[in-house]
């Protein structure tokens, strides 16, 4: 007896069920924090998004901290890549903002400079350097600060220069360094070469 189709009523899909279906789908490993930052490049334009995977994984809710997770070390906890991926909107929206800001200052000091007001010039880089201060970002705001002190020093008007060491001085005595905070809000500065305000 010959089977055909039409004899057993059975459809090709029917007779070979897709291998796909039999097998169960696991569920996706949760994924550590260390493996995360090991796959990310430790380069400036991932800097935003290595600094959230910590952040997402130290800022815990109420149900976070069930069990043995608050004992976990930062690059032990897991994090979800896919919740990871619906805050990254979040992430770039920060991102910009932050360098709209900066580019701001930056062009506003390059107006000054070009409208002869120097002075201006070295507050728009304090501007930054305040900016980037409030956000704990204290080796960025130290290079705005140099950077205006280095033209500050060049005016005959002493009180941008003032300023700076002040800012400077603050940000040395907030990171710790309190000697040098000390040194740089002191220091006598020579009054060699100065040119315009």
């Amino acid at each position: 007896m010959s089977y055909t189709r039409a004899a057993t009523g059975v459809t090709p899909k029917q007779a070979i069920p897709p291998l796909c279906s039999a097998l169960p789908i696991a569920p996706a490993k949760p994924l550590r924090v260390e493996q995360a930052l090991r796959l990310l490049p430790d380069v400036e334009d991932l800097a935003p998004l290595r600094g959230f995977v910590v952040a997402r994984a130290s800022s815990r809710g109420a149900d976070g901290w069930v069990g043995a997770e608050p004992n976990r070390t930062i690059g032990k906890r897991t994090l979800d890549p896919a919740a990871l991926r619906a805050e990254v909107p979040e992430v770039l929206s920060r991102v910009t903002s932050r360098a709209a800001i900066l580019y701001d200052a930056a062009v506003d000091a390059l107006e000054s400079e070009q409208n002869g007001d120097l002075s201006q010039a070295v507050r728009a880089l304090i501007r930054a350097g305040e900016f980037e201060e409030r956000g704990v970002r204290h080796t960025q705001a130290y290079a705005w600060y140099r950077q205006a002190l280095g033209i500050a020093e060049q005016l005959h008007d002493r009180r941008p220069e003032m300023e700076t060491l002040a800012h400077l001085g603050r940000l040395a005595a907030t990171r710790g360094f309190l000697d040098e905070g000390a040194r740089v809000s002191t220091q006598p500065r020579p009054s060699r070469g100065r040119v315009g305000s």
